[in-house]
């Protein structure tokens, strides 16, 4: 929008010999708006153009056809204008706020502005500090989420070893108490012609003499007589592990409780028959 203070300013100092650009620059700085200084330096120009008598080219961009004649110009006209400048200069200080005078109209809006800046920082730099904390706490908190879920997993691990380690131990009973029943019981036979077959076995018990004769006690109660114990190399074999764990290993009928050892201790041995 144009202007009135601007256009009489303006006019005032293109007499004077100074620069559209610096007098534009020297307006915006004192608060007139770009948009305004604009729109009333062109309708300078406009006029100027309708009256070339009052302002030529060269004044409205600020030059002359030389500094020779912008300096006598302006010496000729310096008496004439001088004061009148002056004053309406003084007049318009108000208009043309600059340095103090800006503070003093705009004072508030700065304080306001300077303290809603503090206050932003405030609370960025509040945020910040947070959420650090924030994701310290929660490298913390898996730090110890992950140290908890490695004992359960160790703890679990050590949970299965007993597993399997129990049921390897439970495999083994089974296979004891039925190598056990086999001389005690008499497998079922498919048919009436068939006969009870010599069964290979592997046992442990304690080493007992009774009568003469080598018996094995197992765990279970199962007494396994020793059929060939009479043998000097069977029981040359026997004889000094009497009262301990024994392990035998050899033949004999199914459901029958009498045993020729072939092995003891994993020593073979030459049975007599």
């Amino acid at each position: 929008m144009v202007q009135k203070q601007i256009v009489e300013y303006a006019k005032s100092q293109l007499k004077l010999g100074l620069d559209a650009e610096v007098i534009k620059s020297a307006l915006i700085e004192a608060g007139w708006s770009g948009e305004d200084v604009d729109d009333s330096l062109k309708s300078l120009n406009s006029a100027a153009v309708a009256s070339p008598s009052s302002f030529t080219p060269a004044s409205l961009v600020g030059g002359f056809s030389s500094d020779v004649d912008r300096k006598e110009i302006a010496k000729n006209e310096e008496k004439e204008t001088g004061v009148r400048v002056i004053r309406e200069i003084e007049v318009k200080k108000e208009d043309l706020p600059t340095g103090l005078s800006w503070w003093k109209v705009n004072r508030k809006k700065a304080i306001m502005g300077a303290a809603a800046g503090i206050v932003v920082a405030i609370v960025a730099a509040s945020v910040v500090i947070y959420l650090g904390k924030r994701k310290s706490e929660e490298s913390s908190a898996s730090a110890s989420e992950i140290a908890s879920l490695t004992v359960r997993v160790n703890e679990l691990d050590k949970m299965k070893q007993d597993l399997t380690k129990q049921s390897e131990d439970l495999v083994a009973v089974i296979k004891d108490l039925k190598t056990e029943v086999s001389f005690i019981v008499v497998p079922p036979r498919t048919t009436e012609s068939a006969t009870v077959s010599e069964m290979s076995f592997t046992i442990k018990g304690v080493l007992e003499q009774n009568r003469g004769r080598y018996v094995l006690n197992t765990e279970n109660g199962v007494k396994i007589s020793i059929v060939n114990s009479a043998d000097s190399k069977v029981e040359a074999l026997l004889k000094p592990l009497v009262g301990n764990v024994v392990e035998i290993s050899g033949t004999h009928a199914a459901g029958s409780s009498d045993a020729k050892v072939s092995a003891v201790n994993g020593e073979s041995v030459s049975v007599e028959n």
